[in-house]
């Protein structure tokens, strides 16, 4: 259902819009919402238990703690890319976490 979550984790603000994106991790998509709090609409695709967001140059790139990925979307939700894969060596994760694109 649009505005109830399940273990809600990271969350984002878009600087062009003022949308909020939160990490709904138990329901396995990110929920938008506007300045008022009122929902706009989620994306679900590619996601598995995400947990943290960050929004740059109108891309919103999410980790994915069950598999090891970060995703890329637009702000309106498509799936771009994703990188990433478990280990530790380089572009491999083992459960990522945080999240911070500077």
């Amino acid at each position: 259902s649009p505005g109830v979550f399940c273990y809600p984790t990271g969350l984002a603000i878009d600087p062009s819009t003022n949308n909020l994106y939160i990490c709904d991790g138990g329901n396995n998509r990110v929920q938008v919402f506007n300045k008022s709090f009122e929902f706009i609409f989620h994306f679900s695709d590619k996601m598995d238990r995400p947990v943290d967001i960050c929004i740059k140059r109108n891309k919103v790139y999410v980790t994915q703690n069950n598999s090891n990925l970060l995703t890329v979307h637009s702000t309106d939700g498509k799936y771009l890319e994703s990188v990433g894969l478990k280990g530790k060596n380089h572009l491999e994760f083992d459960g990522p976490r945080g999240l911070d694109i500077c």
